[in-house]
């Protein structure tokens, strides 16, 4: 017999429901049926460069497999800047899909396995195959599968409010225990040296 569980978030209480840990510092506001974080410039998700995943981020612990999806509203300007969904077990072993900024606006979707960071959609035209978008508003889907023999798959997707189809990307292997998390990321590059903030509608988690 399989047994689905679920976890909805419509960040329309007074406050976050139990489980729910706000990680990494950062500013975050909740009101008006929605979740704003808010990022200082440097903060990252490359924990390969920084020797620690800095941006902050709003975090919940699952065991098994699981899918994960949010709309995230956010207007990334500068190269880097973006925010979206990250499946986090430590600084050297993750994955994050998000809508970014880096040469163009585009859709990000890398992981790090063993510290060894590997990009399959980048934000830059010289990056490989960048998917481009102009949306604000982005609805990003994420999902890992345990096999006992070969860790865990993960793949994602995403459908900009622009008009674009939805968008899969593969999956790959990676080992270890998982948690999902809406991360910010604002690397040194604004000029302006404003912070970014990104505005979450829902989070909807299917174990």
């Amino acid at each position: 017999m399989h047994l689905v569980f679920g976890i909805k978030e419509e960040f329309d209480a007074a406050s976050l429901a139990a489980g729910w840990e706000q990680l990494n510092g950062g500013r975050f506001a909740l009101g008006g049926g929605a979740m704003a974080i808010t990022a200082s410039d440097g903060a990252d998700v490359r924990g390969d460069v920084q020797g620690d995943v800095t941006a902050p981020f709003l975090a919940r612990d699952v065991q098994g497999d699981f899918s994960v999806e949010t709309a995230v509203t956010v207007d990334p300007q500068h190269s880097y800047q973006g925010a979206g969904l990250l499946l986090y077990r430590d600084s050297e072993n993750y994955v994050r899909l998000e809508c970014g900024s880096g040469s163009q606006g585009a859709i990000a979707f890398e992981y790090a396995a063993n510290g060894r960071h590997t990009k399959i959609h980048g934000p830059f035209s010289k990056g490989p195959d960048p998917v481009r978008t102009s949306a604000t508003v982005v609805v990003a889907a994420a999902g890992a599968r345990w096999d006992v023999n070969q860790g865990v798959l993960a793949s994602g997707e995403h459908h900009d409010l622009a008009g674009a189809e939805w968008n899969r990307s593969p999956g790959w292997r990676r080992h270890g225990r998982r948690r999902r998390t809406q991360p910010l990321a604002t690397p040194a590059g604004d000029p302006t040296r404003k912070p970014l903030t990104a505005t979450l509608a829902y989070i909807n988690i299917t174990c």
